[in-house]
């Protein structure tokens, strides 16, 4: 008799978790507030003005197939504590502990000269917003009238060099420049001077919402 109740016990408290819990599956979910960024950089999409936001928490790595190849990459961290977030071809995008990550870009492009880095942007000041990161290289737009040797000789006199035409016919070539701010900073510099219509940075964008 003390057996059957036992039993009886046993069976009424798995009935009672299993109330328990499947009510607790029927709950509204409350979803978490999206984070807000606070950092802006301005660039120039063609002639209009724009911002992006900056990500203090996350890194871009760029770095070509042989590289890869070579030092396993899918098997090296960025550095210790970082978390891969991200994996898109020649990509990687990290969550870095550091509290710094400015100083590891410094470090990271001064050492490895075969990567490219950079810091991770938003569109708007949502971090759930598409993130976009500078691989490296500006898109210039002289005037319709400059031919390639026009830009290529301006250019070089900034010790700067055509990579290869974009729309040459409308005067609009690819530029060479070093990843991360320094593209940024360099299609800013540019857009201010009269021979040049326009100046962007050759941004790498997220396609989806995350």
């Amino acid at each position: 008799m003390n057996l059957l109740y036992k039993n009886r016990q046993y069976i009424t408290g798995i009935l009672l978790m299993v109330a328990l819990f499947g009510c607790q599956a029927g709950m509204p979910v409350v979803k978490q507030s999206d984070s807000q960024l606070n950092e802006s950089y301005t660039w120039f999409d063609g002639e209009r003005q724009r911002k992006v936001w900056l990500n203090p928490d996350e890194i871009a790595e760029f770095t070509d197939y042989e590289r890869q190849q070579r030092l396993g990459i899918n098997r090296r961290a960025l550095t210790d504590g970082a978390v891969l977030l991200k994996k898109q071809g020649n990509l990687r995008i990290w969550k870095v502990s550091d509290k710094e990550p400015s100083a590891q870009l410094r470090a990271f492009n001064k050492d490895d000269h075969r990567a490219n880095y950079s810091p991770v942007f938003h569109a708007t000041a949502a971090t759930r917003s598409p993130r976009m990161a500078l691989p490296g290289n500006i898109i210039v737009a002289f005037s319709e009238s400059w031919d390639l040797q026009k830009a290529d000789q301006w250019l070089e006199e900034k010790g700067l060099k055509v990579l290869k035409s974009v729309i040459e016919e409308q005067g609009i070539f690819l530029v060479g420049s070093e990843s991360g701010l320094a593209s940024l900073s360099l299609a800013n510099e540019l857009s201010k001077t009269q021979e040049v219509r326009y100046a962007m940075p050759d941004w790498w964008r997220e396609t989806f919402k995350r």
